[in-house]
C-alpha cells in the first residue's frame, strides 16, 4: 500500500535474499498486473568473481526517447548506476513546465518513466541512483536559503520515485555505498547537499559583465582555494575518506556528476569552482 504523499509508489525491503542469484518480480493492483521485472542480488562479500556494470545519467525529457540506453539493456551488464540529472526539473522544453513543488517533480519522473527504453533498462537489471542539480534546479547549492523548501521537495520526490533505502536518521541523507563481493566499492556522493556556493556568488572577480567569467583572475582564484568553501561537508567528506581508507575491495570507484578534473577553464558548478 502506497504511503499518503508518496505519488502512489511503493517500497518493499525484501530480506533473506541468496548472494548471486537472479529475482523476479511484478506489482499487481485492482486485478491489474506489471510486466516482470527482474534483478541479480551481489555476491557474497568475499567474492573475487569478475562483474561487468554500466554507468549514465542526464535524462532530460526535451530529448526522448532516450534510444541509447537500449545499448546497456542489450549488454546486461550486472547492474547499472544512474549518476544523476534523473530528470530535468528546470526545463521547461518537454512541456511540463518548470518544477516549483513536489508535485511537480512528481510530474516530470512520470513522463520520464513514460519512455520504453528507460523502462526496459530498469526492468531489466537492479539499478542504484544518485543526484545531481536538475533534480531540483541547475547548479543549485544546499546553502541556498532561498531554495531550502524546494531543495526538500526534489529530495522527497527523487527518495520516493528510486529503490533506495531510507535513513533512520536523516531521511534526506542520499550518500551512501554498497560492495560488489571484494571486487569493488561504489561511492555514491551528494554534491550538491551539503556544498558551498560558486565561487561567483561569493567574489565579483569571478563574474564579467554579470557572467561568471571562463578564465579566472588571481582575485576569483584565490576565491576558489578558500579553504573554508566545502564541495561534500565536513560529514560526507569525512565519511568518504573513512570509507576509502578502510574497503577491502580492490577498485573504489567514487560515483560522481561534475567533473573532478581541473580544466584550462572553469564553469563553476564543478570540484574546482
Amino acid at each position: 500500500t502506497a504511503a499518503a504523499g508518496s505519488d502512489d509508489t511503493v517500497k518493499a525491503d525484501v530480506t533473506g535474499l541468496t548472494a548471486s542469484t537472479t529475482y523476479y518480480y511484478r506489482f499487481s493492483q485492482s486485478g491489474t498486473t506489471s510486466r516482470t521485472g527482474q534483478i541479480l542480488t551481489a555476491p557474497v562479500p568475499s567474492s573475487t568473481a569478475p562483474f561487468t556494470f554500466a554507468w549514465t545519467g542526464d535524462s532530460n525529457a526535451f530529448f526522448k526517447p532516450y534510444n541509447v540506453l537500449e545499448q546497456i539493456t542489450a549488454r546486461a551488464p550486472d547492474m547499472w548506476l544512474y549518476i544523476g540529472d534523473t530528470i530535468y526539473g528546470d526545463d521547461p522544453r518537454s512541456g511540463t513546465g518548470v518544477a516549483a513543488s513536489k508535485a511537480d517533480y512528481y510530474t516530470k519522473y512520470k513522463e520520464n518513466r513514460e519512455d520504453a527504453s528507460l523502462r526496459d533498462l530498469l526492468a531489466s537489471m537492479g539499478t542504484y541512483t544518485m543526484w545531481d542539480d536538475h533534480e531540483v534546479t541547475n547548479d543549485f547549492y544546499g546553502t541556498d536559503s532561498a531554495l531550502g523548501a524546494l531543495i526538500d521537495e526534489g529530495n522527497q520526490a527523487f527518495r520516493d520515485y528510486w529503490p533506495l533505502r531510507e535513513n533512520g536518521g536523516d531521511p534526506k541523507q542520499l550518500y551512501r555505498s554498497f560492495k560488489w563481493g571484494d571486487v569493488a566499492e561504489f561511492f555514491l556522493i551528494d554534491a550538491r547537499q551539503y556544498r558551498s556556493s560558486q565561487a561567483y556568488v561569493t567574489e565579483p572577480a569571478c563574474l564579467s559583465a554579470g557572467e561568471p567569467t571562463t578564465l579566472p583572475n588571481a582575485t576569483c582564484q584565490a576565491e576558489i582555494g578558500n579553504p573554508s568553501r566545502t564541495y561534500l561537508g565536513a560529514a560526507q567528506k569525512a565519511w568518504l575518506e573513512n570509507g576509502l581508507l578502510n574497503s577491502t575491495a580492490t577498485w573504489k570507484f567514487v560515483m560522481n556528476g561534475p567533473l573532478i578534473s581541473q580544466l584550462l577553464f572553469t564553469p563553476f558548478d564543478r570540484w574546482d569552482g
